[in-house]
């Protein structure tokens, strides 16, 4: 998977809005919205990793696409007032949770 680490969209700051269940907006400096659906959540180290996934796509494919898929690696935080905010992840954390994550869709 190819490392994609986004500061401009994941800056530890509470940016996401939830639009539907699982549906996650990202808002650039500019006012771009980016929207992401979290594919799967994994704890590791007493701590939540959302893996999300694009829901707008630049692919021009069918159904059976070969074509990678950039997806963001977050830590899920709770905030002050108990909401979960998405925020950058280290490089460490964020090879850990790569490496979990390609072992559980290698099963």
């Amino acid at each position: 998977m190819e490392k994609t680490r986004n500061a401009d969209l994941i800056a530890g700051e509470p940016v996401e809005e939830l639009i539907e269940e699982n549906v996650i907006v990202f808002n650039d400096d500019e006012g771009n919205e980016y929207f992401y659906q979290e594919d799967i959540v994994i704890p590791l180290d007493g701590k939540q990793f959302a893996i999300l996934v694009p829901l707008e796509s630049e692919c021009d494919c069918e159904d059976d696409c070969d074509c990678e898929v950039d997806l963001v690696v977050a830590r899920v935080d709770i905030d002050e007032q108990g909401e979960a905010v998405y925020v950058e992840t280290t490089d460490e954390e964020y090879d850990a949770v790569v490496a979990e994550y390609e072992k559980i869709i290698a099963e």
